[in-house]
């Protein structure tokens, strides 16, 4: 019980300074914020386009790629959770072993997600399309990196 007490405050924490950090650097950084727009830092700082462009698509996209980086967060969390609590299992080693095959879904888990940013990306594919590039190839690339690490 204590362990997974010890797993949710874990993931609450990684979730709010994510978040919050994410959260900061999309407000207070205009170069950051720019990566969201799709548009040229040139034309963004113009009065008539920066209303649109620090506005809706912009804002849309940054919180679905938020939203699947704190996705592939978890998977990666529950994921060593899992696996955490395999490995500290009393049970019996073939029982074990069993465990660990059926687990084996939290090690590609990331990688859905990733594949699930993709399509997220594509909702924002006719407002703006260099961002929905940006999400879906940066999704996918954060999935397939956090499913090697665990794999590892």
């Amino acid at each position: 019980m204590k362990s997974k007490t010890a797993f949710f405050v874990t993931s609450v924490i990684a979730v709010v300074v994510l978040t919050g950090g994410m959260l900061w650097l999309f407000q207070g950084n205009p170069a950051f914020r720019e990566f969201f727009s799709g548009m040229p830092p040139a034309v963004v700082r113009t009065k008539a386009v920066q209303t649109d462009a620090g506005g809706g698509s912009g804002t849309l996209s940054f919180f679905l790629f938020l939203f699947t980086l704190i996705l592939q967060l978890l998977a990666f969390l529950g994921a060593v959770f899992i696996f955490r609590e395999i490995k500290l299992s009393k049970e019996a080693d073939n029982l074990r072993l069993i465990r660990l095959e059926n687990a084996d879904v939290f090690l590609d888990l990331p990688l859905y997600f990733g594949l699930f940013g993709t399509v997220l990306s594509f909702t924002v594919m006719s407002f703006n399309p260099a961002v929905s590039r940006l999400i879906a190839y940066s999704s996918t690339l954060i999935g397939i990196i956090i499913s090697t690490v665990l794999r590892d």
